[in-house]
């Protein structure tokens, strides 16, 4: 067994479990399947490099965080989705778009029908903190503009 630090990705503290003998990765909360992840904790790039990391190992099955069992190729869409993300994120950066403006205008393609679609936003949030927009929001105003995103009533006010 093989424990592999591949963070901070999700959280500062992303681990993986190789099993070389059985062919096995654990990835924590580093592959979300069926679910778009979120990043608490970034850079984006880093949750990129995990990606290749795991798809590195050659294992055939792959223990999610969150989603059911999967196989390398679930690693490699969400390698495929935060390659989109953050290309789409960064040309919105660039013509000075909100970042949940920006979430609500990116086309998710073949994600869109992933689940918590809201999570966009806070990704978003983290791609521009990457490519020097300042600091994040704080989770409140987060958790408002995903709701906002989901169609939630009730937008939580910025914290001052």
């Amino acid at each position: 067994m093989t424990l592999l630090e591949v963070g901070p990705a999700h959280t500062g503290g992303d681990v993986v479990v190789h099993l070389p003998d059985s062919g096995i990765v654990f990835t924590g909360d580093i592959l979300f399947h069926g679910g778009h992840p979120i990043v608490w904790a970034g850079p984006v790039t880093n949750w990129i490099a995990a990606c290749d990391r795991i798809l590195e190992l050659r294992p055939t099955v792959v223990v999610p965080g969150h989603g059911p069992l999967a196989t390398p190729a679930a690693v490699a869409d969400l390698k495929a989705y935060f390659e989109h993300l953050s290309a789409e994120a960064k040309a919105r950066y660039d013509q000075g778009m909100s970042p949940l403006d920006a979430a609500r205008d990116i086309d998710l393609r073949e994600y869109a029908e992933w689940g918590e679609p809201e999570r966009v936003v806070a990704n978003v949030h983290a791609l521009y903190a990457d490519f020097g927009g300042g600091p994040r929001p704080d989770v409140l105003t987060v958790m408002g503009e995903m709701a906002s995103l989901a169609g939630q009533p009730g937008e939580v006010p910025p914290v001052a």
